[in-house]
């Protein structure tokens, strides 16, 4: 219990690294952790300062972000960080570079054996699930995208411009947006991402997953 919240906290037993593992029990811990993934509202990634950002970090932040989850980074060991010659600085941008579909997503430094940052994790978990389970005024979602539209429009294919006609938010967890629009599968990859950045710096989507649907008015 936290705050008055109660949470439930799954762990991954026995998942080990590949080629460390035999590869029957390794297939099994593999499935194991993508059911606790897909159980969970946010995932606090655990990785280790001396090994830093391994293949299998990586490999486990893709289940996260297939089951559009809420993500936390969390490195331990953190007070070996002199004698590693690690800076918390260049290690967050490289943590952000690695774990690109994690957009912001907040990271954390622990040390299990001082206690250092780990009264810290209940409440940066309960934070990204308030972010996760968010519901955004219409108005103000309206306003946002407006203005974003306003100030760039979705550029013209050959003679037709698509256009946005209005937009909803139909679920949260993840936070999941509706935008009706003309011809919308002329609207391209990057200008969904531009509508989804604006969304996350407007409303606070840090390390959380988005999903921005685009569809006819006849659908």
């Amino acid at each position: 219990t936290y705050g008055g919240r109660n949470l439930t906290c799954l762990g991954t037993p026995g998942l080990r690294r590949r080629g460390r593992a035999e590869q029957g029990i390794g297939k099994y811990s593999a499935i194991r952790t993508i059911g606790a993934v897909e159980r969970s509202h946010v995932c606090l990634l655990l990785m280790d300062a001396s090994e830093f950002v391994t293949a299998q970090d990586t490999h486990i932040g893709g289940y996260i972000d297939d089951a559009a989850r809420a993500a936390i980074v969390v490195v331990n060991k953190w007070d070996m960080a002199r004698e590693l010659g690690l800076d918390r600085d260049e290690a967050e941008k490289t943590i952000r570079g690695r774990f690109k579909y994690f957009p912001e997503v907040p990271v954390l430094f622990t040390s299990a054996l001082t206690g250092a940052g780990v009264r810290k994790l209940p409440g940066a978990a309960v934070a990204a699930y308030e972010r996760f389970t968010t519901r955004v005024k219409r108005e103000d979602l309206s306003r946002v995208v407006f203005d974003a539209i306003g100030q760039n429009a979705p550029p013209s294919q050959g003679t037709v411009r698509p256009r946005i006609f209005r937009v909803s938010q139909t679920r949260t967890g993840p936070p999941t947006f509706v935008f009706t629009a003309r011809s919308p599968e002329l609207i391209h990859f990057s200008y969904r991402r531009y509508l989804e950045n604006r969304l996350r710096d407007a409303f606070g989507f840090e390390g959380i997953p988005m999903r921005l649907q685009f569809i006819a008015r006849d659908e």
